[in-house]
């Protein structure tokens, strides 16, 4: 399920969840301390229902003995216990038969009064039968608690409502359910939706500005199906005009780190200007103009039939100050003074190209290849390219490389795409243009706007 904005970074943020880690420092000391309350409990529970089962059993075998002992006690449980010892054993004015029986009871312990029997209601036997079964009972509920059977118990029925809150709450889609009552559809999903391009982005931007803008003109699209091809028209058009007449080749302006996109969308009735690119602010604005009618999306719509409706955008690209900013390259073009079939560059030993394994073929814009070429260590601090030219290869002429070659500059990782024969040793890019389309040499970054230094003889060594 999509969550919105707010949602997906406050609401369902893990930080909000428990974490039994956070509170460990007392919950260790209770842990200790509830684990010894839990063996206590269940120790006790077992010992007393089998002391219980125990003494019924001993009553059970001699009940009317036990009865005696009872009455000998019941005879003086009014006094007190020295006023008990009067008349006793101990007291030899009084002694005869009966109260020397009644004496020797009172020294035991009176089991009858420990148990549960009741006289006039069950007999000994039946009662020491009850018992067995409640004793054994008893001890099953000692073990459970012993075993923590009670905290599985209660993992089962967290689970059992976990899984019927997910079933029942989480996994129903809101915004479904009210598709469902109103008749129409959400927004569908883009293709380049949750893009990680630059290009994608804006293609996703500017796609997602033209379809709001007409869903909320054209207030009768409901259906899922005629918002996904509207959806999908949007984007192909959109893409097209991008690449046929924004990130043409050549410039740098899909670079969102180079240059900012700024888009206004509006709806016109009848056409506001036409397409053009301009540029103000000394270059560093450019703005680019696209206007196409509403027929062309071929809308499922009863409104504004009649109205001659125009979709205007506006975008301009700011470029933006990366000066302080250490990009990642994978387009480099490497610009070789070839001296025959080899070059030697002088650069230092942060900054190399790493060596190749095995030649690297380089292919023209068809697809042909050309030439091979390999790198190898020179002496300190240079590199050795060395190119093993075939048919169809024309000195000056770029061309790219089938695999990249590799370049470190201070542990920084770049790809030179490109390679191509000249008077000079140079460094450029498709994907960004600073000064000269050129790069200060210093920490490698990019577009360095106080210096027009171009990376020249100067440029990496290898290393393996």
């Amino acid at each position: 399920m999509d969550y919105s904005q707010v949602t997906a970074d406050i609401l369902v943020n893990p930080r909000y969840e428990g974490a039994i880690s956070s509170v460990s420092f007392i919950t260790n000391w209770i842990d200790v301390g509830f684990g010894m309350v839990i063996t206590m409990v269940a120790f006790l529970i077992i010992l007393v229902a089998m002391f219980k089962n125990v003494l019924a059993g001993a009553y059970c075998a001699y009940p009317k003995f036990w009865d005696s002992v009872a009455d000998a006690h019941d005879a003086v449980k009014a006094e007190s216990w020295m006023a008990r010892f009067k008349g006793s054993v101990l007291t030899p004015s009084s002694w005869s038969n009966d109260s020397f029986s009644a004496a020797i009871m009172r020294f035991l312990p009176n089991i009858k009064a420990l148990t549960a029997f009741e006289q006039d209601t069950v007999s000994a036997k039946s009662y020491f039968i009850r018992a067995i079964p409640q004793m054994i009972v008893c001890i099953i509920i000692g073990a459970f608690i012993y075993n923590g059977y009670y905290r599985d118990t209660a993992a089962k029925v967290v689970d059992f409502g976990s899984e019927m809150i997910e079933r029942t709450l989480l996994e129903v889609n809101p915004i479904a359910v009210f598709d469902h009552f109103t008749n129409s559809a959400g927004r569908p999903t883009f293709e380049t939706d949750d893009a990680q391009t630059d290009m994608d982005k804006t293609i996703n931007e500017i796609s997602t500005s033209i379809y709001n803008s007409i869903i909320g003109e054209y207030n009768d699209i409901k259906g899922a199906e005629a918002k996904r091809d509207l959806a999908n028209t949007i984007e192909s058009k959109v893409r097209t005009w991008l690449n046929t007449e924004v990130f043409t080749a050549g410039t740098a302006y899909s670079s969102r780190e180079a240059w900012k996109p700024i888009r206004n969308v509006a709806l016109t009735t009848g056409r506001v200007g036409g397409e053009s690119h301009s540029s103000a602010n000394n270059g560093n604005t450019q703005q680019f103009v696209w206007t196409f009618p509403v027929s062309e999306l071929n809308l499922s719509s009863t409104v504004n039939t009649d109205a001659d409706i125009w979709v205007r955008v506006r975008l301009n690209l700011e470029k933006q100050a990366v000066s302080a900013k250490v990009l990642t390259l994978s387009d480099l073009t490497l610009t070789v003074p070839w001296n025959g079939d080899k070059a030697t560059i002088t650069g230092s030993v942060d900054r190399y190209i790493k060596v190749t394994s095995a030649p690297i073929s380089l292919k023209d814009a068809t697809g042909k290849i050309v030439a091979e070429l390999t790198v190898t260590d020179g002496s300190k601090n240079a590199a050795v390219l060395t190119i093993t030219k075939k048919n169809g290869y024309t000195p000056g002429n770029k061309y790219e490389l089938t695999t990249p070659l590799d370049l470190n500059d201070h542990n920084k990782d770049h790809k030179i795409k490109y390679i191509q024969g000249g008077g000079s040793c140079t460094l450029t890019s498709e994907s960004w243009s600073g000064p000269n389309n050129s790069y200060n040499d210093t920490s490698w970054k990019v577009g360095d706007n106080t210096s027009q230094q171009e990376v020249t003889t100067d440029t990496p060594a290898t290393q393996n």
